[in-house]
């Protein structure tokens, strides 16, 4: 069986799959001072997940009807959403050395649009500076946020223009509407939006539908919060916790403030969801990830932070055998370029999924399980679903019958 990543989870109570039994009073106060316990996440109880399952049928139904079909890497990134995180599909068993409790991981479809669990961003875990000193540099001042809010606007513009989605803006409207007022004897006029302004902050820029915020402060020596405001950056497009069943049966996302309208929510249909979601796939081998400063592909100082790669490493040290030098350290210049997940959730959450919450031991996996019968006899055992729900049926526009 081939070996698999289990997926980020959230920590909380105990994980269903636990094992019961071994109860006494020493054994919980152990459990109480090991802090929180592993739970595996439900994705198939959001209201996210009820859309795609519902509608993603239909949505393949539709693309085929009126062009020429949905893309396949975007009908996989949907299916191997609703399969992310399901036990029924797979797990890798873990188990505690000392006390033998258990736990399954699910695996995780490692999707990079859909899913919220798995769409991540990759951000540097280092800051370089040459010389080892901090150089203080001034806040932005008023002018220089609305000058790159500006080059950032028309910068989208023209790359939105150039690739067909908007017409190229003309350099001057209002010469072109007296034109036009020249020709038919009036004036075509604008239509003004009433609505009260954004309230003004420093730093902070607003215009014609483009906003930039330059107004958060970190102190030189905290680290932690330039981690997070780095995470709330790379953070991605859906917060799951946001999407709720409406009463009307539409899906709901509450949104962070209130909008200029006075809404709290943008409501959609599941269809009209799958939709908008399908923008937010990204076509295979496509780069995601954007490295600027030191990092950026053309920085003079690039090689100096820049992992080698051990093929990099091996060709050196052959040639530097061939001509009797002495190659360069690996050590030194490789490192592990990920972290495994129980890593990840220890850095997160601060959770360490390898320490058993009931005795304190060490916990290690036991196996990586894929074949069906093996999974569904464990499962049942445990009391968990052994099986999926499948995808509902396509459904015709109104009215078709």
């Amino acid at each position: 069986m081939q070996a698999r990543s289990a997926p980020s989870a959230m920590p909380g109570s105990v994980s269903p799959g636990s094992r019961a039994g071994m109860g006494g009073g020493e054994t919980q106060a152990k459990g109480a001072e090991c802090g929180r316990r592993y739970r595996r996440r439900q994705p198939e109880g959001s209201a996210l997940y009820a859309a795609v399952r519902e509608n993603l049928a239909t949505l393949i139904s539709e693309a085929d009807a009126v062009g020429r079909g949905l893309p396949r890497y975007v009908q996989r990134d949907f299916t191997r959403y609703l399969d992310c995180g399901q036990l029924a599909n797979g797990f890798a068993r873990v188990r505690c050395e000392a006390c033998g409790d258990e736990l399954q991981v699910a695996f995780s479809c490692k999707g990079r649009g859909v899913c919220p669990s798995c769409n991540h961003a990759l951000v540097p875990d280092g800051v370089f500076t040459q010389e080892g000193a901090f150089v203080p540099l001034p806040p932005p001042t008023q002018p220089e946020v609305e000058r790159l809010l500006a080059r950032v606007r028309r910068r989208v513009l023209a790359l939105l223009a150039a690739r067909g989605v908007l017409e190229a803006e003309a350099e001057d409207d209002s010469l072109e509407r007296y034109r036009a007022h020249s020709l038919r004897g009036q004036l075509a006029l604008l239509r003004l939006d009433v609505r009260a302004p954004p309230r003004q902050q420093p730093r902070c820029a607003f215009f014609e539908g483009f906003s930039l915020h330059a107004n958060t402060h970190l102190h030189p020596n905290d680290r932690e919060g330039l981690a997070r405001l780095c995470r709330y950056g790379a953070r991605g497009p859906l917060a799951l916790e946001r999407f709720e069943r409406a009463p009307d049966g539409r899906i709901a996302y509450r949104m962070k403030r209130v909008l200029p309208g006075g809404r709290t929510h943008l409501h959609f249909t599941g269809l009209e969801l799958l939709r908008k979601l399908t923008a937010l796939v990204p076509p295979p081998r496509s780069n995601l990830v954007r490295f600027h400063g030191v990092f950026a592909p053309g920085a003079r100082l690039r090689a100096a932070v820049a992992p080698v790669p051990a093929s990099a490493l091996a060709a050196s040290g052959e040639a530097a055998a061939a001509v009797h030098v002495k190659p360069v350290a690996a050590a030194s210049r490789a490192r592990t370029p990920r972290l495994d997940w129980a890593g990840l959730l220890q850095r997160t959450f601060a959770l360490d999924v390898f320490r058993c919450t009931r005795c304190g031991g060490k916990r290690r996996v036991l196996a990586y399980l894929t074949h069906p019968p093996v999974v569904r006899a464990i499962l049942a055992h445990v009391g968990e679903a052994t099986g999926v729900a499948p995808l509902a049926a396509a459904q015709g526009p109104p009215g078709w019958e």
